[in-house]
């Protein structure tokens, strides 16, 4: 490992790659690259699609143009998730980010952090930590699939099961091999949303199957483990250009063709028609659910979709169960905790009174 590290350093081969695409994107595109640019890690590229920009986008491009970390290819007319694929294809790094032009990283250690965990454990595919939103006002807040807590390891999968939990793009890093073999599984149900509406994909007013849904479900079903770290990584820009607001009818169907996916996969394994191998790295198998595994990861999933909220704020009876059953139990513990505590002050209050009438 360590005359790896030389050779990738005398050939200045970048150990981390964070990628995106724009077009026309002169309002935000200086904040998310100097976001980038300000990382304290000395080993990393960005690597920038653009689509054929006409604004003053280029003119920032001239400005960073001796910058060696940053590569600019420009494809006109690319789609978004071409552009990433492209970013992927002409990476060399060891590990891939991702972070979508109007967003930026809050944390200028986010890289070396999420570098040190895959360094260290090849056991970890992934590293993802939280993220937050703010708007084009400079308002900062917690958005609705904000989390403050995630398991990790074999643990995030019972999560996975219950939540529907997606990896946000804006926050994770991944190894390239492991990203690579996810997106390189093809699904027959998000592929027939391709191509039930090709059309309106190629003229530009509907988008395509959310690549991060696509891999976010191949990660886990193929038993890769991802670490949580709880810090704030990013920011998520909120702002009516954004890809979630303009493709906002994409997403409302899009979003339950993925519920719906991870819902068979856990009917079927649940039901032992299908196994389940948990892998490291390289591919391996290091944990396989057998029957007593299998049995606590059902009992895991129960709990999650009981007391946790679903990251998709969709309609689960058990979860709707569980958030009922909290909601009174906390009721019935104020109830009987605020009583106790005012019969505790009643009695100070009437020992202080007879303590001054002596």
């Amino acid at each position: 490992m360590h005359f790896k590290n030389i050779l990738r350093k005398y050939k200045n081969i970048p150990k981390i790659s964070v990628i995106t695409t724009c077009y026309n994107s002169g309002l935000y595109i200086r904040e998310t690259i100097g976001s980038i640019l300000n990382q304290k890690h000395n080993n990393f590229e960005i690597i920038i699609v653009d689509a054929g920009s006409n604004d003053n986008t280029t003119d920032y491009f001239e400005e960073i143009k001796n910058e060696k970390r940053v590569k600019i290819i420009i494809s006109n007319g690319i789609k978004f998730y071409d552009g990433l694929s492209l970013g992927v294809k002409n990476s060399s790094a060891d590990y891939i980010m991702f972070m979508p032009i109007s967003d930026s990283y809050a944390n200028m250690y986010w890289l070396q952090t999420c570098q040190d965990i895959l360094e260290s454990n090849t056991n970890i595919s992934l590293v993802h930590g939280i993220t937050i939103h703010n708007d084009d006002k400079g308002r900062k807040f917690y958005g609705s699939g904000t989390r403050h807590y995630c398991p990790s390891k074999e643990k995030f999968f019972s999560f996975w099961l219950a939540s529907f939990f997606a990896f946000s793009e804006h926050s994770f890093c991944v190894r390239k091999n492991i990203y690579e073999k996810c997106m390189n599984e093809k699904i027959l149900e998000f592929d027939a949303y391709n191509n039930r509406f090709q059309n309106e994909i190629k003229i530009g007013t509907r988008d395509t199957f959310n690549k991060f849904l696509t891999f976010t479900y191949n990660f886990n079903t193929m038993g890769y483990l991802s670490k949580f770290v709880p810090e704030i990584s990013s920011y998520v820009k909120i702002h009516s250009n954004s890809n979630s607001e303009k493709f906002i009818d994409s997403n409302l169907i899009i979003n339950p063709i993925y519920i719906d996916r991870v819902k068979k996969y856990r009917q079927q394994l649940f039901c032992g028609r299908i196994n389940h191998y948990f892998r490291n790295s390289n591919g391996e198998i290091i944990k396989e659910l057998d029957a007593f595994n299998l049995r606590n990861t059902i009992k895991h999933t129960f709990n999650f979709r009981i007391y946790d909220k679903i990251y998709f704020d969709v309609s689960d009876g058990m979860n709707k169960y569980g958030n009922q059953l909290v909601n009174k139990m906390k009721k019935i513990n104020s109830l009987v905790l605020r009583n106790f505590n005012y019969l505790y002050y009643r009695c100070c209050q009437i020992f202080n009174q007879k303590e001054e009438k002596k």
